[in-house]
């Protein structure tokens, strides 16, 4: 079918027609405007004040304090007072708000909404759901990107007394996580128009919850919500995606059967194509979700309107849905099972690998059946998922990437046996959601090694999460003779001398947690390696040459 637009432009300009009392740009830089709450002020952080600066921006990545450590950041850009009466005595009882704006969403946790000052109650109010992030890339400098337009929600002032009309505020706000130090990354915000009105803006005529009726997945798992939406003249008359319409698919809080316009969490839904006269949505739900019972709804907004739910037939399913009401067209419902054990849950059951090795894991169930792990010169660590493997002689790496969000590796090895562990070193240098390597200077040939991936909580039986593990040896399968290689004194206080029969590119010096500590370029027969600067202690001394590896311990005065 042609696509036929006079009736949405016509719609659209005749709205846009109407006469406004209140239609006020926040006009930043504004000195009116006011920042508040506790937050980490350096510039790198407050990226953009709106009292001197065309923006409000928030880099919670580089909120950061001396000692590097993630600030616990709450902050918000308050408007100055704006009196609704002029609006209200129009008959204009229709407010809302629109900006440009990037926002990365990291994690659920995060809030980033606007709200509004109820002078009655004398408490800040939401006014919206917590924003859906609309950039996965930008990390810094959160006003270079190209921004998005967001309408908030009509806020109906029809019931607000004279001191809430005549002492309104409105305010952008910001938690990087409400019930602990959150580290995220960031938001950029143009200044905000506020407008009123008074008719109500458009609503289609029909939206539904079409299926599934109940999902059952294991965590971080997904499965895939359809709804449906129909409005006379618009997707019965077009050919392809409709314009002006937008559809999320909502999930409560884990174990609330409640009502959709109250819910939080919204994932926005793309068009799957047209069913007769409607045109259906889709969105995959729950991977970032713990065990638990929630509920799902569809969330359908036509020409930035007022937001409208849908529901499934409570007694018949397969025939879809209607608006959603509670009792006759419901919300879905979402079982997330606790991912299965892992066969590696402790050190007696590891995997035995041979090099190299790649797995994706899942470890969120895994358990702390054995106990924490306390090693000496390792310290104690939680007890997460095992490996093993020999030795071959040479340099073997563990690497971790592929972190999931909440997850924060650490990595363990160790010697010995499963009941009486030697350190050989562990390694967290990274936050949530990073990566993590370890390297096992020099391995000794047919020793096997234990590694232990777990969360860095120590004494804490934190979970663990997804990740990817990667072992592997730089051992070369062309050996040479390193029979005439002669490193001395051992024990050393001061200079350590090296010789063999061919030239020695590098002389490598690591510490017993795998951190190298010394490196020299060679490119000799023989030389010296400075060792007085480093603690008394035992070290691993790697001796390349000829891109041939060999290393020996040697024990620092």
């Amino acid at each position: 079918m042609k696509k036929i637009y006079l009736f949405f432009f016509a719609l659209f300009f005749a709205w846009q027609g109407k006469s406004q009392v209140l239609n006020q740009s926040a006009g930043w830089p504004n000195a009116a405007w006011t920042v508040t709450g506790t937050y980490n002020n350096i510039p790198a952080a407050f990226e953009a004040n709106p009292l001197t600066s065309t923006n409000f921006a928030f880099d919670e990545d580089d909120a950061i304090d001396a000692e590097f450590n993630p600030t616990d950041d709450e902050i918000a850009a308050e408007s100055p007072v704006i009196d609704l009466t002029a609006a209200f005595n129009a008959s204009e009882k229709n407010i809302r708000v629109s900006v440009q704006h990037t926002f990365r969403r990291y994690v659920v946790e995060e809030i980033l909404r606007f709200e509004y000052w109820n002078s009655a109650t004398s408490t800040w109010t939401p006014w919206s759901d917590n924003l859906a992030g609309n950039n996965e890339i930008v990390n810094n400098n959160f006003c270079t990107p190209v921004k998005t337009l967001y309408t908030s929600p009509d806020l109906n002032i029809s019931n607000f007394t004279a001191s809430q009309l005549s002492g309104f505020r409105y305010r952008i706000y910001y938690n990087d996580d409400p019930s602990e130090v959150g580290f995220n990354y960031g938001f950029c915000f143009d200044s905000p128009t506020i407008v009123s009105f008074s008719e109500p803006l458009p609503m289609p005529d029909f939206v539904n919850l079409q299926w599934p009726p109940d999902l059952t997945i294991s965590q971080t798992e997904s499965d895939i919500v359809y709804g449906r939406i129909y409005e006379a003249g618009l997707t019965d008359t077009t050919s392809g995606q409709a314009p002006g319409i937008s559809v999320w698919v909502g999930i409560s809080p884990e174990g609330e059967n409640s009502n959709p316009n109250t819910w939080t969490t919204w994932v926005p839904a793309s068009f799957l194509g047209e069913v007769g006269n409607d045109d259906e949505y889709q969105t995959s739900i729950g991977s970032d979700l713990d065990p638990g019972t929630y509920y799902y709804a569809t969330r359908f907004q036509l020409n930035g309107g007022t937001y409208v739910y849908g529901g499934i037939n409570a007694t018949n399913p397969e025939s879809g849905g209607n608006f959603w009401d509670g009792t006759g067209f419901i919300s879905g419902v979402l079982t997330v099972e606790a991912a299965p054990t892992p066969a590696n849950d402790d050190c007696a059951s590891a995997t035995a690998v041979t090099l190299p090795y790649d797995e994706t894991v899942n470890a969120l169930s895994a358990t702390n059946n054995a106990g924490f792990v306390i090693v000496t010169d390792c310290g104690g660590m939680n007890d997460g998922v095992w490996y093993s493997f020999e030795g071959d002689g040479g340099d073997i790496t563990i690497t971790l990437s592929e972190v999931s969000a909440a997850f924060d590796p650490e990595i363990g090895v160790y010697t010995g046996s499963c009941t009486s562990f030697v350190c050989e070193g562990n390694v967290d240098d990274t936050f949530e959601g990073e990566g993590e390597e370890f390297v096992i200077a020099g391995s000794v040939d047919g020793t096997t090694y234990y590694i232990n991936v777990a969360n860095f909580s120590q004494f804490t039986n934190n979970p663990e999460g997804l990740f990817r593990i990667q072992i592997s040896s730089a051992l070369s399968n062309e050996e040479i003779n390193f029979t005439s290689l002669k490193v001395h004194p051992n024990p050393v206080k001061n200079v350590l001398n090296v010789s063999f029969n061919q030239e020695i590119s590098t002389v490598e010096i690591f510490n017993l947690l795998g951190q190298k500590v010394s490196s020299k370029l060679m490119n000799a027969n023989q030389g010296e390696v400075d060792m007085s600067n480093l603690t008394s202690g035992a070290y691993t001394v790697r001796v390349t040459s000829n891109d041939q590896v060999k290393t020996l311990k040697v024990i620092k005065e």
